[in-house]
């Protein structure tokens, strides 16, 4: 999608309140093309489960044993097929005991209800 934002960075991370870790990821821009920002969005989200599952950040102590919670930032709203998508992503990394929001726009602190996954 973006040569600036390739798929096996972690845009940033951070502490919330409750000593969870947010893994924050960026959507910069337009959904279109809509199969290339996906596939982008898959693999980005792949490797930021795997950051967590593999124990890559619990390498850094100030994240050593806090629970993990990955926050999708899109500048604009997302297609409805991107959000049944996330909301399956959500479903599938609850499993390994981690969290998935979205947040859209200049709401970056308040999450978009994503619907039920399939």
């Amino acid at each position: 999608m973006n040569e600036k934002n390739p798929p096996e960075a972690i845009d940033f991370l951070s502490l919330e309140n409750d000593d969870t870790v947010l893994l924050h990821l960026l959507v910069n821009g337009s959904w279109e093309p809509y199969d290339g920002v996906m596939e982008w969005l898959i693999q980005k989200l792949d490797n930021y489960v795997h950051f967590v599952v593999s124990g890559q950040m619990a390498e850094d102590t100030r994240y050593r044993g806090r629970a993990a919670t990955i926050i999708v930032h899109s500048e604009r709203f997302p297609p409805e097929l991107a959000m049944h998508t996330l909301a399956r992503v959500r479903k599938a990394v609850d499993a390994y005991a981690i969290s998935l929001r979205l947040t859209v726009g200049d709401q970056a602190h308040q999450a978009v209800q994503l619907p039920d996954a399939e």
